[in-house]
Parts: structure tokens; C-alpha cells; sequence
């Protein structure tokens, strides 16, 4: 009798720990997320100072940190902590069979995140807008070239799960190409934007249909010209030769104002758990997976009001629904996961069952609840990203921003900008996230 008490206190030991151990990632920063969508980049700093990770989350940790940096300004720690990200995310890039054991006979949550394909696409994207909003339009650039090198490494692999591409990616890969003046590779960057566009049946936004107009005519690609006149339904593209003849001599200097808005905070992946039948063991087993609920915002344009000019922001990527077909793609691999997996749990709790059956019993009540989804995600990123471009001239000017966050709330903001003869890009970078919003410019010809 003794005994039999005993065992029964080891079960209820091992089932406590099981469920602490396996509790969602997404349950675990609630708190972190409410104080992002509250816009208190401040406190949420605070928070992740105050709460640092273990070791299978250290990436997730990193990751979170230099985006919340970002938001407070923090650029050159920001940088800091997403090349760290980085640099663990390649280390785990490589299958190590001490880093995914415990995916093999536990749940997928029990191994080191190594982030996935689109996340570290927005680290080379984060990093490089960091770098912009310092002045270095040299570093920008080093890290656009290596997210297409990562890109290209995944295009020839079939090792990796997910969404290997970003047209957001691509297209700030055009804006740093073209401010160093290297349009060659501007219009490449613009050109594989574009086609992320068409692949995904999608609209192509009006700023990269004349991104690719400009470039195409300023490079005398007239069959390209063509093409992309045809497709965008333009008859004439005017822009590029009214802002050369801007240039002339007497004529005031043109530049533009590239406003970044990201807007938002990307949706958490919560679990789903069903019992299904498994035939090769003849019994059911209980299936844990990861999934998106219906989205809790819609998209909300912004406006961007310079001097007497208004333009209304446009969609440049669904960074939400970009992890969503995420998920969709990676479906597969996890639930041909989570079946093998759970034919080994239970074959064995069967086999310790036939020795001791309350020690059978107690790991078919472990194998029971430590089936958990991996939930984890960078979940600091925005929901969506949107653009808007505008000529701007010599002179001293007045840029308003108006917003409404998805959840509600509205605010304005406003910016003094001033153009010499050798501005050539303002970027305004504005988070409604964040506490400041953050301006660059660049002196290279872009016309």
C-alpha cells in the first residue's frame, strides 16, 4: 500500500513538472505583448531586463531585445543584440543531434529555436534600417547583401522548412542600392521584389510600379520600360524626366521623402489539441499543434501630409500573414513529427506498462501532456509594413503623420526636415509601437 502511495506521488510530481516545463511560449510572454500593444517600448525594455530567458529561448530573447532597443532609440545596441540573434541562428542552422533530441522524443518545443526563414530575413532588414537611421548607408548595405545570400542559399536547399523570401526585403534592398547610387542592383532588388508580388498573386504596391518605371527609363531598359508600362497600365511614365529637368540649371532640387510605417504587432501562434486515431497503434493519441486564430485588427493606412501634399500610405508587406503561410508551408514536416513521435511515446509507455502497469500508467500521463506545440516566434515584429514616397525641394518643411493603431488608438506626429542641394533621400522611419520616430537622410543622387 505503501508503495502503491508512492508511485501515485511520483506521478503527480512528474505530471506538475511535465506541465510547468511544457507550458506554451505564447502563455509565457503575455505579459510582454500586452505591454507592446499598450505602446510602452520603455516598460517592455524594462521587462525583458527583468526577465532573462532560458537557454532554448535564447534566440527569441535576442531577437525581441534589439527590436525593443530599436524602439527606444537604442540603435547601436539594437544592432548588438540582433547580430547575437544572428550568429546563434546560423550556429543552429546546421542539424545538430544535441540541440533536437529532445524534439524527437518530448515535443518540438523542446529544442533550441533557431528562428525561422522570414524572421532572419527582418534581422538583415532590422539591422539595416539601424544602420540607415546612424548614418551608415555603408553597413546597411553589407547586410542586404547578405540577406540575398541567404536567400539564394535557400533557393538551392531543400532543407528548409517555411517562406524563404521577402518582398519587403527585396524592396529595402532597392532603397539602399539606389541612395549609393548602384542602380544596377536597385533595379534587380526592385525587379525580385516585384516578382514576390506576382508569385503571390499580389497587387504590386504604386510605389514600386514607379520604383521600376524610374529605373527602368533612367537605365534605357526599354524593353523592360515596356513591359512594366503594359503590366502597371501606365501609357507614359513622366516622373523620371520631370525630375531631371528639376535638375537644370535655375530649376530646385529634387529629393524624396520615404516614410516607413510599421504598424502594429504581429499576431502570437496559439495550440490546438485533438484526440486522433492512429492506426498503426490501434488506439488514439492526443495531437498538439501550432495555429494563427482570426486576425484582431484590420490594416489601417496612415497619412503623411508634406507642406500642402497628402499621400495615404500603402501596404509594403502582411508581416502577419507572411508567418501565417509560414505555418502553412512547415504544416507538414510538424504533424509527420508529432505521429512518429507519438508512436514511439507509446510503444514505450505499452512496454514499461507490461512490467509495472502503474508505472505504464504514469508514462501515458506524461507522454499525455508533455505533447505540446512550439508556439515560439518573434513576437515584437509588426504586423504589417507600409510606404509612401513624395518629391520633396530645397527648403525647410513640415511633415505631419497621422495614425491609427489597430487597436484604436490614434496619434500625430510631426517632423521639421530641411533639403540642401545634396539631400537626396529623407527616410522617416515611424513606428506605432514606439516612442520616436526616426529620421535619416542620405546625400546621393537618386534621379
Amino acid at each position: 500500500m505503501l508503495q502503491q502511495k508512492s508511485l501515485w506521488l511520483v506521478i503527480m510530481a512528474a505530471l506538475n513538472l511535465t506541465l510547468s516545463a511544457c507550458a506554451s511560449y505564447s502563455t509565457r510572454t503575455q505579459d510582454f505583448r500586452q505591454l507592446l500593444n499598450n505602446g510602452d517600448a520603455s516598460q517592455a525594455l524594462d521587462y525583458l531586463r527583468t526577465h532573462p530567458p532560458s537557454g532554448d529561448d535564447r534566440v527569441l530573447y535576442d531577437l525581441n531585445m534589439g527590436l525593443v532597443l530599436r524602439l527606444n532609440g537604442e540603435l547601436a545596441a539594437s544592432n548588438t543584440a540582433l547580430e547575437k540573434a544572428k550568429r546563434h541562428m546560423d550556429d543552429l542552422e546546421s542539424f545538430s543531434v544535441t540541440e533536437n533530441i529532445g524534439t524527437l522524443v518530448i515535443n518540438d518545443q523542446t529544442g533550441s529555436y533557431a528562428g525561422q526563414p522570414y524572421e532572419r530575413l527582418y534581422v538583415y532588414a532590422y539591422k539595416a534600417l539601424n544602420y540607415i537611421d546612424l548614418g551608415d548607408w555603408a553597413g546597411a548595405r553589407v547586410e542586404m547583401l547578405q540577406a540575398n545570400v541567404k536567400m539564394q542559399e535557400w533557393n538551392t536547399s531543400n532543407n528548409v522548412e517555411g517562406i524563404k523570401a521577402s518582398a519587403f526585403v527585396r524592396y529595402l534592398a532597392g532603397i539602399v542600392y539606389e541612395a549609393n547610387n548602384e542602380l544596377n542592383d536597385a533595379l534587380i532588388a526592385y525587379r525580385q521584389s516585384y516578382e514576390i508580388y506576382q508569385a503571390n498573386e499580389q497587387s504590386t504596391p504604386e510605389p514600386l510600379q514607379r520604383d521600376l518605371l524610374r529605373i527602368s527609363e533612367r537605365l534605357n531598359r526599354d524593353d523592360e520600360l515596356k513591359k512594366y508600362r503594359a503590366a502597371f497600365g501606365f501609357i507614359e511614365n513622366k516622373k523620371p524626366k520631370e525630375n531631371k529637368s528639376l535638375l537644370k540649371e535655375n530649376k530646385p532640387h529634387i529629393a524624396e521623402l520615404v516614410v516607413l510605417h510599421h504598424q502594429g504587432l504581429i499576431s502570437a501562434m496559439q495550440q490546438h489539441s485533438s484526440m486522433v486515431f492512429a492506426p498503426t497503434l490501434s488506439k488514439s493519441i492526443r495531437i498538439s499543434a501550432p495555429y494563427y486564430g482570426s486576425r484582431p485588427f484590420s490594416v489601417n493606412n496612415t497619412d503623411v501630409m508634406l507642406d500642402d501634399q497628402t499621400a495615404l500610405t500603402v501596404e509594403l508587406e502582411n508581416v502577419d500573414q507572411l508567418a501565417r503561410n509560414n505555418l502553412e508551408a512547415r504544416m507538414a514536416g510538424i504533424i509527420a513529427r508529432i505521429i512518429a513521435r507519438s508512436v514511439v511515446k507509446y510503444n514505450v509507455a505499452d512496454q514499461v506498462g507490461d512490467r509495472n502497469p502503474l508505472l505504464g500508467l504514469m508514462t501515458q500521463v506524461v507522454n499525455l501532456v508533455s505533447e505540446t506545440a512550439d508556439t515560439r516566434s518573434w513576437q515584437s515584429l509588426p504586423m504589417n509594413i507600409q510606404i509612401t514616397r513624395l518629391p520633396i525641394e530645397i527648403g525647410e518643411h513640415r511633415v505631419i503623420i497621422k495614425s491609427t493603431m489597430p487597436n484604436g488608438m490614434s496619434y500625430q506626429r510631426e517632423h521639421m526636415v530641411r533639403i540642401n542641394k545634396n539631400t537626396s533621400i529623407i527616410l522617416i522611419n515611424d513606428h506605432t509601437n514606439g516612442i520616436d520616430t526616426i529620421r535619416t537622410e542620405k546625400s546621393a543622387r537618386i534621379f
